[in-house]
């Protein structure tokens, strides 16, 4: 196993918030998404951050760690900096990595992605500080490509089936082999959606773009969150009929 990992998982299960409503409660006016979009116009400036082997890294020995869940978050900021023209200075691996230690108190077992996106918001990272986020209907296409298309990407959790780690070596989609293989979930992972294209998307993994089939996300695809930018209320918030401030009233709730 060890000769084929491109990287490490660290998504822990899933926590549903309660008393937080999806994405379109609180910006009504999303409009349904076209059958391809990519407002990253096929960047792939993305990197590793020590989610996997990583000659930049020094902190932690050297060694990867399971920090996707915080690798998302850069990559969200990248895409949205891509999409706005905003400025973005990207991190180090060493900073990235020092950030997850700090928030994970030195022990890697990874993060759960709605607390996590709350930290975010609240505390503020060293490469960004999101307004809000809100969370979105992962097993629902209309639902989910309309919040990707809308705000540029999704920052989304997946079972990892024992495939994918060879596929993504070999530069294939990532899709179902019809082999009991596929029934072999080998972790959980975080990554970010940042285009859609016929018969499936692309994503975010390991300092690469990764192309997934729409069957494959309807294996495994298991929650999908949207995270609101500053630059992104100020360009698209109103034109989507987003209630930011009934969001951030329902955030500041949860604990």
């Amino acid at each position: 196993m060890s000769e084929r990992v491109p990287g490490l998982y660290g998504r822990k299960p899933a926590i549903r918030p309660v008393g937080l409503a999806s994405i379109e409660h609180y910006a009504t006016s999303l409009p349904a998404a076209p059958a391809v979009f990519d407002h990253t116009d096929d960047f792939d400036g993305f990197e590793m951050l020590g989610n996997g082997p990583d000659p930049t890294l020094t902190v932690n020995g050297g060694n990867p760690v399971g920090d996707c869940g915080v690798v998302g978050s850069v990559n969200v900021e990248l895409v949205d900096s891509v999409e706005t023209d905003e400025p973005f200075t990207m991190p180090s691996s060493d900073t990235v990595v020092s950030e997850y230690l700090r928030y994970d108190q030195g022990q890697d077992v990874g993060v759960a992605l709605t607390q996590f996106l709350t930290y975010w918001q609240r505390a503020g990272l060293p490469w960004g500080q999101i307004a809000a986020w809100a969370s979105v209907n992962a097993s629902d296409p209309e639902s989910f490509w309309a919040a990707c298309n809308a705000f540029g990407c999704l920052y989304v959790g997946i079972a990892v089936p024992a495939p994918a780690q060879e596929q993504f070596a070999n530069g294939e989609p990532w899709d179902l082999t019809g082999t009991s293989a596929d029934r072999q979930i080998e972790g959980g992972h975080c990554v970010v959606v940042v285009s859609r294209k016929l018969g499936g998307g692309e994503l975010v993994t390991w300092g690469k773009r990764q192309a997934f089939t729409d069957r494959w996300w309807a294996a495994y695809g298991e929650e999908a969150h949207v995270a609101i930018t500053p630059s992104q209320v100020e360009r698209h918030g109103n034109g989507y009929g987003l209630d930011l401030a009934s969001l951030q009233a329902d955030l500041a709730l949860l604990t």
